[in-house]
């Protein structure tokens, strides 16, 4: 993975994304890492002329504030990778697919703010409409974040459509990047509902046994909190969640496990959209 694509609202927990995406990209021997701002206040404006000239100074301040992060980033990334920016008035979900293309990026990296109350659903839930929107890797960074490499990943499975879903170029590239041990974790609501599954536990073995991956399977009545008691008793520092995308009103208020993990996690996840 060598083109990283910071996305930032320039709020404390985008920058403690921003540490965490130059930490990869040390490790990495990464080439690029683009910070990207979606002026979504200004594109709300356009209808409205007499807000020009205010809408001209805030790009400015915008610009400004993305010139002195670019600064600090080029810091903490070293030398050897390209720090710029991008600044649009766009619809933040509705331009990432293209610019990802555009700029060849292989891992989206975002903060995620926000996660109680009327501010969940306004400011957080930028980060659940990207998922629901992106054909990328999405990695998703908890403000609880300790900027540290994964050296242990915990890849969550439902044991449903196991080779539709796991056998994926991006689920390749993303742990042969990686190189960290690899556990692989179900959790079941009830118990005996993993013994129904046998056939999806020998797919899961023949996809991830190269992996020389450890496999658990567990009970817990919530199926999130299972995976985050599992992460935190194993010390992982990563969760790969394989994400089969909505649209419309079920994007924001669904509930799937890879939204819930997405606001409950102290870990960040990162998200492999399924098709």
């Amino acid at each position: 993975m060598k083109s990283i694509l910071l996305l930032t609202d320039f709020s404390d927990n985008a920058f403690l994304a921003a540490e965490y995406a130059c930490m990869l990209a040390r490790n990495w021997k990464a080439e690029q890492l683009l910070i990207f701002y979606a002026d979504q206040a200004n594109t709300a404006l356009e209808s409205m002329p007499t807000v020009a000239a205010g809408r001209e100074e805030l790009r400015n301040e915008t610009i400004h504030t993305l010139e002195v992060w670019q600064d600090s980033l080029r810091q903490l990334a070293g030398p050897g990778i390209e720090v710029s920016f991008l600044v649009e008035e766009a619809i933040l979900e509705s331009r990432i697919n293209r610019i990802c293309e555009e700029k060849k990026i292989d891992l989206v990296v975002m903060g995620i703010t926000g996660r109680t109350g009327m501010e969940k659903l306004l400011i957080g839930s930028n980060a659940i409409r990207v998922m629901e929107n992106i054909r990328y890797p999405l990695l998703i960074v908890p403000s609880e974040t300790v900027v540290e490499y994964p050296h242990k990943v915990v890849l969550a499975t439902d044991l449903k459509d196991v080779k539709e879903k796991m056998n994926t170029p991006l689920l390749w590239e993303v742990l042969n990047t990686l190189g960290s041990d690899l556990l692989v974790v179900n959790v079941s609501q009830t118990e005996g509902d993993v013994t129904q599954l046998r056939d999806q536990i020998g797919d899961t073995h023949s996809l991830l046994d190269k992996y020389h991956a450890t496999y658990h399977y567990i009970n817990d009545p919530d199926i999130v909190t299972g995976i985050n008691d599992f992460t935190g008793e194993k010390e992982a520092g990563l969760i790969i969640a394989l994400h089969r995308q909505q649209s419309g009103l079920a994007a924001i208020f669904g509930k799937s496990v890879t939204k819930r993990l997405a606001w409950h996690s102290n870990i960040p996840v990162m998200v492999l959209p399924v098709t």
